[in-house]
């Protein structure tokens, strides 16, 4: 049964990647696709999306794992039978996130909107260049966000210029990078020509203006140290790096690209191009002129463009909009028909002997059992074959769009004032003696964690299919500057304002017993919150927090200024949520612990104890459910593995353990007749057992004091990781009307 649920569920969320009309006559080429779609292949694609940049991605930053075995020990214990069941929850959990502002998901569809309008001016014999300006654009972006440029001067006009000819300097280097043979005559030609195109540069000029803030420079050195930590431990790196370091100020203005900055590019650009495999060889231009404008109405588009011309007001909303998936579904298949119809028959001329052909394959395809022995036409094959590649990129891009693990990019994009207001230089580290404490336990996971991005990153760069994970990182000293440290706390920030981010997926609960109880639950409070103000709805969301971190820190002042309405429309969505309302629990009941907190943290790390808790503690406390109630687990190897979770995941003092235990206990039982529920839906009794037989194995008969001496700090990632993806796996909505 619960195998069955397993694969309905991941497949019914694949299956809403596609327009509905694709799947209204029975067997067709996107269902079949869809059902040869390995959970585990599935995962590995999304896992090579996070990993391809590591450094401009930050899940390194959010302490997710890369590697996905389970909790404790060296080998997980999952069975052969249970692999697809695994995967497919990781994949789903990952699927149940929020939309991925990031540097490749935003650069890859400007990319491919900005190909429909520069189109016209390039000729066939000239696909390259095409070609090369799309690169352009998307690898700009890792330029840009990793701050290798930074916009020089003061005024608009002239950053503006200087961005010009870092923009065409770049393109003729991409021809060095792809060994392509560029002529200057021709490049110039279209330089002229893209240059008429002016709404389209005020757009790239804006959008790398944002990337270019999405990491400030307050300290820069400590910045640019950790960009490039692993690379100045070469000898054949270390000259560069460090000459880029003492000379940053002048390098990051030049219009030109030196040696030097060249050199460092490799090192932070991602280790494929998924834009690539949408402009198939030799099809660049019809990918452009067929494909591209079925997904993006080009009416809607000008008007943004239109308005850059002006200023940049709408620079948010213009990201928004192409980076909204529907655009993707609704649309893209009916572009690659258009685009596929225009290369094999309207392109070629009407062929009547293939024509016949494939009538004669298709009336032999009624007559027999199978198609042994059967030719299949020429034409129809290399149809599948451009299909196939269609889908592949579909399904590779669609399946990163989200992200129930990671850094938040939105805050850092949209919302930097918050960021920029609660992490100053003075807060930075705070005076409290256990932040040391903190900071240190977060930097050790983190930089264990690392240790499996790079891994992973470097066999992806080299080629590699498939490579074995090592059990243990082989790190040999902490990843450590103030600048991870700004990144972690940024990274916390945005954990708390997640909700304000948009949710594409939605994942609904249909039974009606839970339904009914959230209804009589949480269906006044939910009418009386969306009726209230601005200020009172931030009030009453975030006011505990406020409470916890203390006066110092202006938390409800900064939200109230910046959160804008739309905010606080997609906020208001997730009170259908019913983690929502178990994390306002936790805030309330936390807030015994404010005097107490405040004594022993500083502000920020406050927010990164609170952050830590938004992510897992839901999945925490389904798992403990589930170890009482089905497992009959008793109370000391619970409060066992509670220890674990608070002092080495949580990263709390022990000393806060017994009153953080109670609220444990506490909110179960507050929220048992959910949590009975849950254990049920879909796939989670399995998940929730996989990590139970795994602590059996690894326990045995060991006592408390060797269990947890055992404990290395890959298992503390890896248990992280588990919960997080019970969390985000349970992120359902149900509505109460």
């Amino acid at each position: 049964m619960a195998k069955r649920w397993t694969k309905q569920l991941f497949k019914k969320i694949i299956v809403s990647f596609f327009p509905k009309t694709d799947f209204a006559w029975g067997m067709n080429a996107t269902g079949m696709f869809v059902s040869f779609i390995s959970t585990k292949q599935f995962f590995s694609l999304v896992n090579r999306k996070i990993v391809e940049n590591y450094k401009l991605n930050l899940f390194d930053i959010a302490l997710d794992p890369f590697e996905v075995k389970i909790w404790f020990g060296e080998t997980p214990g999952i069975k052969v039978k249970e692999i697809d069941d695994y995967y497919g929850y990781c994949s789903t959990a990952n699927l149940n996130g929020y939309r991925f502002f990031s540097p490749w998901t935003m650069a890859t569809t400007i990319a491919i909107v900005m190909s429909m309008y520069v189109q016209e001016m390039f000729h066939s014999k000239d696909n390259k260049y095409f070609l090369h300006f799309l690169y352009t654009v998307y690898l700009l972006s890792f330029v840009f966000v990793s701050r290798l440029k930074k916009f020089p001067y003061q005024t608009k006009q002239e950053n503006f210029q200087w961005f010009i000819e870092v923009f065409f300097n770049f393109y003729q280097y991409t021809f060095t990078k792809t060994k392509s043979t560029l002529n200057q005559k021709t490049f110039q030609k279209y330089k002229a020509l893209l240059l008429k195109q002016t709404q389209l540069f005020f757009c790239f000029f804006y959008f790398y203006q944002k990337l270019n803030h999405v990491f400030d420079d307050t300290i820069s050195h400590e910045a640019y140290s950790w960009l490039f930590y692993d690379e100045i431990k070469k000898s054949e790196s270390k000259a560069i790096i460090k000459d880029f370091l003492q000379h940053a100020n002048e390098y990051t203005i030049q219009e030109t690209f030196s040696t030097t900055e060249q050199i460092l590019i490799d090192h932070i650009l991602p280790a494929d191009l998924l834009i690539r495999y949408l402009f198939i060889k030799d099809d660049e231009l019809l990918i452009a002129r067929h494909l591209v404008p079925k997904i993006f109405k080009k009416e809607k588009i000008d008007v943004f463009l239109d308005s850059f011309l002006e200023n940049d007001d709408s620079l948010e909303a213009f990201l928004e909009h192409i980076t909204n998936f529907r655009h993707f579904r609704e649309n893209f298949f009916d572009g690659a028909k258009e685009y596929t119809r225009f290369k094999f028959r309207m392109n070629e001329g009407y062929n009547f002997d293939q024509e016949e052909e494939i009538n004669e394959f298709m009336s032999s395809v009624e007559d027999v059992d199978n198609l042994d022995g059967v030719k299949i036409p020429e034409k129809l094959r290399a149809e599948s074959d451009v299909m196939e590649k269609l889908l592949n990129f579909y399904i590779t891009f669609v399946g990163g769009l989200w992200i129930s693990r990671g850094d938040n990019f939105f805050v850092r994009v949209f919302r930097k004032p918050i960021m920029n207001a609660l992490i100053t230089q003075e807060n930075l580290i705070g005076h409290k003696q256990d932040n040391l404490y903190y900071f240190g336990g977060l930097l050790y996971t983190y930089s264990k964690n690392i240790f499996y991005y790079k891994y992973a990153f470097d066999n992806i760069r080299e080629g590699k299919d498939k490579f074995v994970l090592p059990f243990k990182s082989k790190f040999k000293e902490v990843y450590s500057n103030m600048f991870i440290v700004k990144m972690l706390d940024e990274n916390f920030v945005a954990t708390l304002l997640q909700d304000t981010n948009h949710e594409d997926i939605k994942i609904y609960v249909k039974a009606h017993a839970t339904i009914d109880t959230f209804k009589k639950k949480y269906g006044k409070k939910i009418s009386q919150l969306v009726r209230l103000s601005h200020d009172e709805l931030i009030q009453s969301v975030y006011g505990d927090i406020q409470t916890l971190v203390g006066p110092e820190l202006p938390w409800l002042q900064t939200l109230t200024e910046w959160l804008q309405e739309s905010d606080l429309t997609r906020l208001k969505d997730h009170f259908y949520h019913l983690d929502f309302w178990f994390t306002q629990r936790t805030w309330q009941m936390l807030t015994w612990l404010a005097k107490p907190f405040s004594q022993t943290y500083s502000e920020l790390v406050i927010l990164w104890i609170l952050a830590t808790l938004r992510d897992t503690f839901f999945g925490f406390v389904l798992y403990m459910y589930f170890l009482k109630e089905k497992k009959k687990l008793k109370k000391e190897h619970r409060r066992l593995i509670a220890l674990i979770y608070f002092t080495d995941v949580v990263n709390v003092h022990e000393e806060f353990f017994d009153e953080l235990f109670v609220m444990v206990e506490k909110i179960t039982k507050e929220f048992k007749d959910f949590l009975s529920d849950r254990v049920y839906f879909d796939d989670n009794s399995v998940f929730l057992h996989l990590g139970f037989r795994n602590r059996q194995k690894f326990v045995q008969e060991k006592s408390d004091d060797t269990i947890i001496n055992d404990i290395a700090g890959e298992d503390i990632i890896r248990f992280r990781g588990y919960l997080k993806n019970i969390t985000f796996y349970n992120k359902r909505y149900i509505h109460p009307a």
